[in-house]
């Protein structure tokens, strides 16, 4: 009986002009690959199931076949072991489970052989950005000069990871998101091939829910082919409409703290995706009106987008989510009743101690100081006569922009913190 193959594996890109949505990354790695002007290295990122890995081996097919003509022609021994990852001189590495110094010594002392079988000797590492500092080094060398048969692919969804040193020595790739309309293209095509009976607007709510990664879409797509009813189809896509919201909406507006509470947890669905859902939908408001907006003003629409983020923001940390909504909720009634809420000095520092993984401590009713991991701290007092001098300082009216920035305590002094 032949194995089964998942659908992201069955319907994996063999072609530069296969490639989902990264028609220009496909483009000039075609001319570069087929110019003779091959780089020693080639270093792919972007977020997962963009096409990092099969570009890979879309250019170790082409690199090596013998039928070519501007893609691998998929047909000759060469490309059929490498589609099949049985073919000895393509070297395909998972960067996390191979990250040692000892595995890139024993890759290095491979490479010195050269090609053994084919033109070039091709290494792919997936998720490089795991690999120890002193595994890096250990390539630096190998990279810059390789032997004239080797090449190497490193692939990553954290490029900050990768050492510059690394990255002066590749022909740099950047894999965007893939866009919605192009996922759903894609999928359109699975499904005529695979004869399945899918509507197009539960297609569309995949290509939503797959957060531009092709991979992540065939998945979800391959479980719904299997879901027998639509509340199957809907869990698996863990939706919440835009009615949805709108109704939990109007519970605030409503000041019906009771009802918006029952609502939100009849809604089976975890807190992120509601609180996303939350946030897009008032993002949407914002911009283009309806009814509904004309129910509160600008401000307090604003206010309210604000409150949300929040929320999202705080989801990472909580360690109850049901609390942290029913905080969220009353928040949210709040500001439709009062406006946004003057928080006290305990509750910014708080927020602020969250926000940089830091911990805070009570000087006196006037005075916190709060510790940020790396040991930096920042004074927080009522005003600017409290300040002394040597403190790093921010005054209650600094707050929110503190709050909203992203920049680190060493970042904000000289902007918004005063430094005496």
């Amino acid at each position: 009986m032949q194995q089964y193959l998942p659908l992201h594996r069955k319907y994996r890109p063999q072609t530069f002009d296969d490639l989902v949505g990264q028609d220009v990354n496909a483009m000039i790695a075609q001319k570069v690959v087929f110019s003779n002007k091959v780089p020693n290295a080639f270093l792919f990122s972007g977020k997962k199931g963009t096409g990092k890995t099969s570009m890979a081996r879309i250019i170790a097919k082409a690199l090596n076949c013998k039928n070519y003509s501007n893609n691998p022609c998929n047909k000759c021994d060469d490309c059929l072991l490498i589609t099949d990852d049985k073919y000895p001189d393509v070297i395909e590495l998972d960067g996390g489970s191979n990250s040692s110094v000892v595995t890139m010594k024993k890759l290095i002392e491979n490479a010195n052989y050269g090609a053994k079988y084919s033109k070039y000797k091709i290494f792919i590492i997936d998720e490089c950005q795991m690999l120890k500092k002193d595994a890096w080094n250990t390539l630096l060398k190998t990279i810059e000069e390789p032997i004239s048969t080797v090449r190497w692919i490193f692939c990553t969804t954290e490029p900050l990871k990768v050492p510059d040193t690394i990255k002066s020595r590749c022909q740099l790739y950047t894999f965007n998101s893939i866009k919605e309309i192009d996922i759903l293209k894609r999928l359109e095509y699975v499904i005529k091939q695979e004869n399945m009976s899918i509507s197009k607007n539960t297609l569309k709510l995949i290509a939503k829910k797959s957060d531009g990664s092709m991979r992540d879409a065939l998945m979800l797509l391959e479980q719904i082919s299997i879901a027998d009813n639509v509340e199957t189809e809907k869990l698996l896509l863990t939706l919440v409409t835009s009615e949805e919201i709108e109704v939990f909406i109007n519970h605030i507006i409503s000041n019906d703290y009771k009802q918006a509470l029952e609502f939100k947890y009849s809604i089976t669905v975890p807190d992120e995706v509601f609180v996303d859902a939350l946030k897009g939908f008032l993002c949407t408001i914002l911009i283009q009106g309806d009814k509904l907006f004309e129910k509160l003003s600008y401000v307090k629409w604003i206010d309210l987008l604000n409150c949300v983020i929040d929320w999202d923001n705080r989801l990472v940390r909580a360690i109850n989510k049901s609390v942290l909504t029913e905080m969220m909720t009353i928040k949210m009634i709040d500001i439709v009743k009062n406006g946004v809420a003057i928080e006290t000095m305990g509750n910014v520092v708080q927020r602020i101690s969250e926000k940089i993984k830091g911990y805070h401590k009570k000087i006196d009713s006037n005075h916190f100081v709060i510790t940020s991991q790396g040991g930096n701290q920042l004074h927080i007092v009522n005003n600017k006569d409290d300040i002394d001098s040597g403190y790093y300082c921010l005054y209650p009216e600094k707050t929110n922009e503190l709050l909203k920035s992203n920049k680190s305590i060493k970042d904000m002094i000289g902007t918004i913190i005063i430094k005496r």
